[in-house]
Protein backbone atom coordinates (compact mmCIF):
# COMPACT_ATOMS: atom_id res chain seq x y z
CA UNK A 1 0.00 0.00 0.00
CA UNK A 2 1.37 3.43 -0.95
CA UNK A 3 2.41 5.71 1.85
CA UNK A 4 0.25 8.76 2.56
CA UNK A 5 1.20 11.80 4.57
CA UNK A 6 0.04 15.12 5.94
CA UNK A 7 2.00 18.08 7.25
CA UNK A 8 1.11 20.12 10.33
CA UNK A 9 2.63 23.56 10.86
CA UNK A 10 2.42 24.71 14.48
CA UNK A 11 1.61 28.43 14.31
CA UNK A 12 0.93 29.18 17.99
CA UNK A 13 -1.31 32.07 18.92
CA UNK A 14 -1.42 35.74 19.90
CA UNK A 15 -0.19 35.07 23.45
CA UNK A 16 2.75 32.89 22.37
CA UNK A 17 4.64 35.60 20.46
CA UNK A 18 5.22 38.15 23.22
CA UNK A 19 8.89 38.58 22.30
CA UNK A 20 7.78 39.56 18.80
CA UNK A 21 5.85 42.57 19.99
CA UNK A 22 5.12 45.27 18.88
CA UNK A 23 5.24 43.74 15.37
CA UNK A 24 2.78 41.00 16.33
CA UNK A 25 0.20 43.52 17.58
CA UNK A 26 -0.82 44.18 13.97
CA UNK A 27 0.75 41.37 11.94
CA UNK A 28 0.49 37.81 13.35
CA UNK A 29 3.98 36.42 13.77
CA UNK A 30 3.48 33.57 11.24
CA UNK A 31 2.63 36.19 8.59
CA UNK A 32 5.42 38.69 9.32
CA UNK A 33 7.37 39.15 6.06
CA UNK A 34 10.82 37.59 5.98
CA UNK A 35 12.86 37.99 2.78
CA UNK A 36 9.79 39.25 0.97
CA UNK A 37 7.39 36.45 1.95
CA UNK A 38 5.17 35.72 4.96
CA UNK A 39 7.17 33.64 7.41
CA UNK A 40 5.16 30.44 6.90
CA UNK A 41 5.20 30.84 3.10
CA UNK A 42 8.78 29.55 3.34
CA UNK A 43 7.36 26.44 5.02
CA UNK A 44 4.91 26.04 2.13
CA UNK A 45 7.78 26.17 -0.35
CA UNK A 46 9.53 23.37 1.52
CA UNK A 47 6.34 21.32 1.83
CA UNK A 48 5.83 21.53 -1.93
CA UNK A 49 8.75 19.06 -2.25
CA UNK A 50 6.42 16.37 -0.93
CA UNK A 51 3.64 16.57 -3.53
CA UNK A 52 4.98 13.47 -5.29
CA UNK A 53 5.42 11.61 -1.98
CA UNK A 54 1.74 11.09 -1.16
CA UNK A 55 0.97 14.49 0.39
CA UNK A 56 -2.75 14.76 1.13
CA UNK A 57 -3.13 17.98 3.07
CA UNK A 58 -1.38 20.76 4.99
CA UNK A 59 -2.79 21.86 8.34
CA UNK A 60 -1.96 25.03 10.24
CA UNK A 61 -2.54 24.32 13.92
CA UNK A 62 -2.82 27.05 16.54
CA UNK A 63 -5.10 29.27 18.59
CA UNK A 64 -5.35 32.48 16.56
CA UNK A 65 -8.86 33.57 15.60
CA UNK A 66 -10.40 31.73 12.65
CA UNK A 67 -10.14 34.58 10.15
CA UNK A 68 -6.42 35.27 10.60
CA UNK A 69 -5.29 32.65 8.08
CA UNK A 70 -8.33 32.62 5.78
CA UNK A 71 -6.68 34.46 2.88
CA UNK A 72 -3.34 32.73 3.38
CA UNK A 73 -4.91 29.25 3.31
CA UNK A 74 -6.89 30.04 0.15
CA UNK A 75 -3.77 31.37 -1.57
CA UNK A 76 -1.58 28.48 -0.38
CA UNK A 77 -4.15 25.90 -1.52
CA UNK A 78 -4.12 27.41 -5.00
CA UNK A 79 -0.34 27.60 -5.13
CA UNK A 80 0.43 24.13 -3.71
CA UNK A 81 -2.38 22.25 -5.41
CA UNK A 82 -3.29 20.46 -2.15
CA UNK A 83 -5.71 21.60 0.58
CA UNK A 84 -4.22 23.97 3.16
CA UNK A 85 -6.47 24.66 6.13
CA UNK A 86 -6.35 26.16 9.61
CA UNK A 87 -7.58 24.38 12.73
CA UNK A 88 -8.17 26.53 15.81
CA UNK A 89 -7.57 24.98 19.20
CA UNK A 90 -10.19 25.95 21.82
CA UNK A 91 -7.32 27.25 23.94
CA UNK A 92 -3.54 26.90 24.03
CA UNK A 93 -3.05 23.12 24.19
CA UNK A 94 0.74 22.97 24.08
CA UNK A 95 2.87 21.87 21.15
CA UNK A 96 1.24 18.43 20.91
CA UNK A 97 -2.20 18.94 22.47
CA UNK A 98 -3.72 20.16 19.21
CA UNK A 99 -2.50 17.02 17.44
CA UNK A 100 -4.46 14.96 19.95
CA UNK A 101 -7.52 17.22 20.00
CA UNK A 102 -7.91 17.15 16.21
CA UNK A 103 -6.89 13.50 15.78
CA UNK A 104 -9.97 12.59 13.72
CA UNK A 105 -9.50 15.46 11.28
CA UNK A 106 -5.74 14.96 10.99
CA UNK A 107 -6.02 11.20 10.49
CA UNK A 108 -8.81 11.42 7.89
CA UNK A 109 -7.65 9.59 4.78
CA UNK A 110 -4.74 7.95 6.61
CA UNK A 111 -4.41 4.78 8.66
CA UNK A 112 -3.37 4.54 12.31
CA UNK A 113 -2.97 0.74 12.23
CA UNK A 114 0.34 -0.71 13.41
CA UNK A 115 1.34 -1.94 9.95
CA UNK A 116 0.53 1.37 8.24
CA UNK A 117 3.31 3.31 6.50
CA UNK A 118 1.45 6.63 6.74
CA UNK A 119 3.33 9.50 8.34
CA UNK A 120 2.72 12.93 9.79
CA UNK A 121 5.36 15.64 9.39
CA UNK A 122 5.31 18.47 11.92
CA UNK A 123 7.09 21.81 11.55
CA UNK A 124 7.37 24.59 14.09
CA UNK A 125 6.11 27.73 12.41
CA UNK A 126 8.80 29.89 13.99
CA UNK A 127 11.78 27.90 12.72
CA UNK A 128 13.42 28.55 9.36
CA UNK A 129 16.08 26.59 7.51
CA UNK A 130 16.39 24.83 4.14
CA UNK A 131 13.95 22.19 5.43
CA UNK A 132 15.34 18.74 4.48
CA UNK A 133 11.93 17.05 4.31
CA UNK A 134 12.62 14.58 1.50
CA UNK A 135 15.96 13.67 3.05
CA UNK A 136 14.31 13.04 6.42
CA UNK A 137 11.68 10.89 4.75
CA UNK A 138 14.36 8.79 3.07
CA UNK A 139 16.31 8.50 6.35
CA UNK A 140 13.18 7.44 8.26
CA UNK A 141 12.26 4.85 5.62
CA UNK A 142 15.55 3.03 6.24
CA UNK A 143 14.88 2.65 9.98
CA UNK A 144 12.62 -0.39 10.20
CA UNK A 145 11.61 0.02 13.85
CA UNK A 146 11.48 3.81 13.93
CA UNK A 147 8.37 5.49 15.27
CA UNK A 148 9.68 8.89 14.31
CA UNK A 149 12.67 11.10 13.75
CA UNK A 150 13.71 14.56 14.87
CA UNK A 151 15.83 16.98 12.87
CA UNK A 152 18.91 17.68 14.98
CA UNK A 153 21.22 20.65 14.67
CA UNK A 154 24.54 21.22 16.41
CA UNK A 155 24.96 24.37 18.49
CA UNK A 156 27.68 25.61 20.82
CA UNK A 157 27.81 24.02 24.27
CA UNK A 158 26.97 27.43 25.74
CA UNK A 159 23.67 27.50 23.80
CA UNK A 160 22.49 23.95 24.52
CA UNK A 161 20.59 25.12 27.61
CA UNK A 162 18.21 27.13 25.40
CA UNK A 163 16.97 24.09 23.46
CA UNK A 164 15.94 20.46 23.74
CA UNK A 165 19.05 18.28 24.01
CA UNK A 166 19.26 15.05 21.96
CA UNK A 167 21.49 12.35 23.44
CA UNK A 168 21.87 9.65 20.81
CA UNK A 169 23.76 6.51 19.83
CA UNK A 170 26.41 7.66 17.36
CA UNK A 171 26.36 4.32 15.52
CA UNK A 172 22.60 4.03 14.97
CA UNK A 173 21.39 7.64 15.48
CA UNK A 174 18.80 6.33 17.94
CA UNK A 175 17.86 8.98 20.51
CA UNK A 176 18.44 7.37 23.90
CA UNK A 177 17.57 10.39 26.02
CA UNK A 178 15.80 13.69 25.51
CA UNK A 179 16.07 16.65 27.90
CA UNK A 180 14.29 19.94 27.29
CA UNK A 181 16.51 22.92 28.18
CA UNK A 182 18.89 21.04 30.50
CA UNK A 183 19.71 22.95 33.67
CA UNK A 184 22.76 21.00 34.82
CA UNK A 185 26.29 22.04 33.95
CA UNK A 186 27.04 18.62 32.44
CA UNK A 187 25.77 18.42 28.85
CA UNK A 188 26.23 15.13 27.03
CA UNK A 189 25.35 16.36 23.54
CA UNK A 190 25.33 19.65 21.68
CA UNK A 191 22.85 18.34 19.10
CA UNK A 192 19.51 20.01 19.77
CA UNK A 193 15.92 19.64 18.66
CA UNK A 194 15.51 21.55 15.38
CA UNK A 195 11.70 21.74 15.52
CA UNK A 196 11.09 19.45 12.52
CA UNK A 197 9.55 16.02 13.14
CA UNK A 198 8.41 13.00 11.17
CA UNK A 199 6.22 10.43 12.93
CA UNK A 200 4.52 7.18 12.09
CA UNK A 201 0.80 7.90 12.49
CA UNK A 202 0.41 4.75 14.61
CA UNK A 203 3.35 5.51 16.88
CA UNK A 204 2.43 9.17 17.33
CA UNK A 205 -1.19 8.56 18.28
CA UNK A 206 -0.60 5.50 20.44
CA UNK A 207 1.87 7.55 22.49
CA UNK A 208 -0.43 10.58 22.64
CA UNK A 209 -3.17 8.28 23.95
CA UNK A 210 -0.80 6.93 26.61
CA UNK A 211 0.20 10.45 27.63
CA UNK A 212 -3.39 11.62 27.81
CA UNK A 213 -4.40 8.66 29.94
CA UNK A 214 -1.55 9.41 32.34
CA UNK A 215 -2.47 13.09 32.54
CA UNK A 216 -6.12 12.23 33.12
CA UNK A 217 -5.17 9.95 36.01
CA UNK A 218 -3.05 12.72 37.50
CA UNK A 219 -6.13 14.93 37.43
CA UNK A 220 -8.11 12.13 39.06
CA UNK A 221 -10.45 11.92 36.08
CA UNK A 222 -11.16 8.63 34.34
CA UNK A 223 -10.19 8.37 30.66
CA UNK A 224 -12.73 7.14 28.14
CA UNK A 225 -12.16 3.46 27.25
CA UNK A 226 -11.86 2.15 23.74
CA UNK A 227 -9.64 2.57 20.70
CA UNK A 228 -6.63 4.87 20.50
CA UNK A 229 -8.70 7.66 19.04
CA UNK A 230 -11.42 7.28 21.67
CA UNK A 231 -8.98 7.95 24.48
CA UNK A 232 -7.83 11.14 22.75
CA UNK A 233 -11.27 12.67 22.44
CA UNK A 234 -13.30 14.69 24.89
CA UNK A 235 -12.31 17.05 27.67
CA UNK A 236 -10.73 16.87 31.07
CA UNK A 237 -11.87 19.21 33.79
CA UNK A 238 -12.70 22.51 32.11
CA UNK A 239 -11.23 21.69 28.70
CA UNK A 240 -9.04 19.52 26.47
CA UNK A 241 -5.74 18.16 27.73
CA UNK A 242 -2.57 20.21 27.31
CA UNK A 243 0.27 18.05 25.94
CA UNK A 244 3.79 19.26 25.30
CA UNK A 245 5.84 17.77 22.49
CA UNK A 246 9.12 18.51 24.25
CA UNK A 247 8.26 17.49 27.81
CA UNK A 248 5.70 14.72 27.29
CA UNK A 249 5.95 13.10 23.85
CA UNK A 250 9.62 13.08 22.84
CA UNK A 251 11.02 11.75 26.16
CA UNK A 252 8.44 8.93 26.15
CA UNK A 253 9.22 7.89 22.58
CA UNK A 254 12.95 8.03 23.30
CA UNK A 255 12.45 5.79 26.34
CA UNK A 256 10.62 3.33 24.07
CA UNK A 257 13.59 3.26 21.63
CA UNK A 258 11.49 4.53 18.72
CA UNK A 259 13.05 7.92 18.02
CA UNK A 260 15.99 8.77 15.75
CA UNK A 261 17.90 11.94 14.96
CA UNK A 262 18.45 13.21 11.44
CA UNK A 263 21.52 15.48 11.47
CA UNK A 264 21.15 18.75 9.61
CA UNK A 265 24.29 20.83 9.08
CA UNK A 266 23.01 23.80 7.04
CA UNK A 267 21.86 27.12 8.54
CA UNK A 268 19.02 26.98 11.06
CA UNK A 269 17.36 29.85 12.92
CA UNK A 270 14.56 29.67 15.53
CA UNK A 271 12.72 32.99 15.20
CA UNK A 272 11.88 33.88 18.77
CA UNK A 273 12.71 37.59 18.56
CA UNK A 274 12.69 40.16 15.72
CA UNK A 275 16.47 40.28 15.28
CA UNK A 276 16.36 36.61 14.25
CA UNK A 277 13.98 37.50 11.41
CA UNK A 278 16.77 39.70 10.02
CA UNK A 279 19.20 36.80 10.34
CA UNK A 280 16.83 34.51 8.41
CA UNK A 281 16.26 37.16 5.78
CA UNK A 282 20.00 37.35 5.20
CA UNK A 283 20.30 33.57 4.75
CA UNK A 284 17.30 33.32 2.44
CA UNK A 285 18.35 36.15 0.15
CA UNK A 286 21.94 34.90 -0.01
CA UNK A 287 20.90 31.49 -1.37
CA UNK A 288 17.74 31.84 -3.49
CA UNK A 289 16.19 28.48 -4.46
CA UNK A 290 17.30 27.16 -7.86
CA UNK A 291 13.88 26.03 -9.10
CA UNK A 292 10.43 27.66 -9.32
CA UNK A 293 8.44 27.37 -6.10
CA UNK A 294 4.80 28.03 -5.18
CA UNK A 295 5.86 31.26 -3.47
CA UNK A 296 8.58 32.89 -5.52
CA UNK A 297 10.24 36.28 -5.21
CA UNK A 298 13.05 37.94 -7.12
CA UNK A 299 15.98 39.20 -5.09
CA UNK A 300 17.80 42.27 -6.36
CA UNK A 301 21.55 42.77 -6.47
CA UNK A 302 23.89 45.30 -8.07
CA UNK A 303 23.53 43.42 -11.35
CA UNK A 304 19.92 44.62 -11.61
CA UNK A 305 20.13 48.04 -9.92
CA UNK A 306 23.04 50.39 -9.49
CA UNK A 307 21.90 51.69 -6.11
CA UNK A 308 21.91 48.37 -4.21
CA UNK A 309 24.58 46.46 -2.31
CA UNK A 310 24.40 42.70 -1.78
CA UNK A 311 21.11 40.79 -2.01
CA UNK A 312 17.82 42.54 -1.27
CA UNK A 313 14.10 42.29 -1.90
CA UNK A 314 12.20 45.26 -3.32
CA UNK A 315 8.49 44.77 -3.97
CA UNK A 316 7.43 45.83 -7.48
CA UNK A 317 5.04 48.43 -6.05
CA UNK A 318 7.69 50.05 -3.83
CA UNK A 319 9.11 53.41 -4.93
CA UNK A 320 12.85 53.74 -4.35
CA UNK A 321 14.59 56.93 -5.45
CA UNK A 322 17.58 56.22 -7.72
CA UNK A 323 19.90 58.16 -5.38
CA UNK A 324 18.91 56.07 -2.33
CA UNK A 325 21.40 53.35 -1.37
CA UNK A 326 19.85 50.00 -0.45
CA UNK A 327 21.50 46.97 1.12
CA UNK A 328 22.74 44.59 2.02
CA UNK A 329 20.00 42.41 3.54
CA UNK A 330 17.04 44.73 3.02
CA UNK A 331 13.44 43.69 2.35
CA UNK A 332 11.11 46.48 1.20
CA UNK A 333 7.42 45.54 1.18
CA UNK A 334 4.52 46.69 -0.96
CA UNK A 335 3.74 50.40 -1.33
CA UNK A 336 6.81 51.58 0.58
CA UNK A 337 8.59 54.78 -0.45
CA UNK A 338 12.30 55.50 -0.02
CA UNK A 339 13.34 59.10 -0.66
CA UNK A 340 16.34 60.74 -2.28
CA UNK A 341 19.69 60.05 -0.64
CA UNK A 342 18.21 57.70 1.96
CA UNK A 343 20.35 54.84 3.27
CA UNK A 344 18.84 51.46 4.24
CA UNK A 345 20.76 48.36 5.36
CA UNK A 346 19.97 45.15 7.30
CA UNK A 347 16.32 46.08 7.72
CA UNK A 348 12.76 45.04 6.91
CA UNK A 349 10.15 47.62 5.93
CA UNK A 350 6.54 46.46 6.19
CA UNK A 351 3.87 47.69 3.74
CA UNK A 352 3.21 51.39 3.37
CA UNK A 353 6.27 52.64 5.26
CA UNK A 354 7.81 55.92 4.05
CA UNK A 355 11.47 56.89 4.46
CA UNK A 356 11.96 60.55 3.67
CA UNK A 357 14.97 62.12 1.99
CA UNK A 358 18.42 61.48 3.46
CA UNK A 359 17.28 59.48 6.45
CA UNK A 360 19.23 56.38 7.49
CA UNK A 361 17.71 53.06 8.64
CA UNK A 362 19.94 50.18 9.75
CA UNK A 363 19.30 47.00 11.78
CA UNK A 364 15.63 47.81 12.17
CA UNK A 365 12.20 46.35 11.45
CA UNK A 366 9.64 49.07 10.79
CA UNK A 367 6.02 47.95 10.91
CA UNK A 368 3.10 48.92 8.72
CA UNK A 369 2.67 52.57 7.65
CA UNK A 370 5.62 54.05 9.52
CA UNK A 371 7.17 57.39 8.59
CA UNK A 372 10.81 58.36 9.11
CA UNK A 373 11.57 62.07 8.75
CA UNK A 374 14.33 63.76 6.77
CA UNK A 375 17.85 63.33 8.14
CA UNK A 376 16.60 61.05 10.94
CA UNK A 377 18.68 58.02 11.87
CA UNK A 378 17.10 54.75 13.02
CA UNK A 379 19.44 51.89 13.86
CA UNK A 380 20.38 49.14 16.28
CA UNK A 381 22.65 46.16 16.77
CA UNK A 382 22.09 42.59 15.54
CA UNK A 383 21.84 41.06 19.02
CA UNK A 384 19.07 39.93 21.32
CA UNK A 385 20.48 41.65 24.40
CA UNK A 386 18.07 43.97 26.16
CA UNK A 387 18.81 47.60 25.34
CA UNK A 388 21.32 46.63 22.65
CA UNK A 389 19.15 45.00 19.98
CA UNK A 390 17.61 46.16 16.75
CA UNK A 391 14.99 48.90 16.61
CA UNK A 392 11.44 47.56 16.21
CA UNK A 393 8.29 49.61 15.74
CA UNK A 394 4.56 49.03 15.79
CA UNK A 395 2.04 50.19 13.22
CA UNK A 396 1.69 53.87 12.37
CA UNK A 397 4.83 55.13 14.12
CA UNK A 398 6.19 58.54 13.12
CA UNK A 399 9.85 59.36 13.72
CA UNK A 400 10.41 63.09 13.42
CA UNK A 401 13.19 64.64 11.28
CA UNK A 402 16.77 65.02 12.48
CA UNK A 403 16.64 62.74 15.53
CA UNK A 404 18.48 59.51 16.37
CA UNK A 405 16.59 56.40 17.49
CA UNK A 406 18.82 53.48 18.42
CA UNK A 407 18.00 50.00 19.83
CA UNK A 408 14.50 51.16 20.73
CA UNK A 409 11.11 49.43 20.86
CA UNK A 410 8.26 51.75 19.84
CA UNK A 411 4.62 50.79 20.37
CA UNK A 412 1.99 51.48 17.68
CA UNK A 413 0.86 54.97 16.68
CA UNK A 414 3.56 56.82 18.61
CA UNK A 415 5.12 60.06 17.40
CA UNK A 416 8.78 60.21 18.41
CA UNK A 417 10.14 63.75 18.55
CA UNK A 418 13.35 63.33 20.54
CA UNK A 419 16.35 61.04 20.30
CA UNK A 420 16.21 57.70 22.10
CA UNK A 421 18.58 54.82 22.85
CA UNK A 422 17.85 51.47 24.50
CA UNK A 423 14.31 52.43 25.49
CA UNK A 424 10.79 51.11 25.18
CA UNK A 425 8.50 53.94 24.10
CA UNK A 426 5.01 53.24 25.40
Amino acid sequence: MARKMKVCVLVGGPTSATRFRPLSFDVPKPLVPVAGLPLIAHHMNAISQLKEEGLLEVILLGFFEEGVFKDFCADATAKLGVPVKYMKEPKHLGTAGGLAYFHNEINAGMSDSEDSKDVLIILHGDVLCPFPLKEMLEFYSKKEKAGGCVMGHRVSHEDVHHYGCLVYDKDTNEIVHYVEKPETEAVFSNTVNGGVYLFSVFSLYSHLAEIRTSLVKEMDVRASPGRINDSLSGSVGDGPVRIRMEHDLLPLMADDHLLYVYHFEDWWVPIKAPFQALECSKHLMATPPPSPLPYSVVYTSKKERENVLGNNYIHPSAQVHPTALIGPNVAISANCKVGAGARVAHSILLPGTVLNDRCCVRYSILSVENTVGKWARVDGQPTGKEGEGITVTGKGVEIKPEIIVRSTIILPHKSVGESSEGRIIL
